[in-house]
């Protein structure tokens, strides 16, 4: 299950994997490190997108990602 789309200005409480609508049904998975969004983790250095306040939604179970 997925929690429900929230704007970009409402940033995500807990670190872990979300969807993002970058385009109008253009959906990713990004990682939300408590501070930034990062496509990749484990990413170094970050680098800063355009805009960052896409809508995103959370997954309600922490194996989701794996099952998509």
């Amino acid at each position: 299950m997925k929690t429900p789309w929230y704007p970009g200005t409402i940033k995500p409480v807990r670190v872990g994997w979300y969807e993002v609508e970058i385009l109008e049904n253009d959906i990713q998975l990004d990682w939300w490190d408590g501070k930034r969004w990062k496509s990749d983790p484990t990413a170094y250095p970050y680098y800063k997108r355009k805009q960052d306040n896409y809508p995103w939604r959370g997954l309600t179970a922490a194996n989701e990602r794996k099952k998509e």
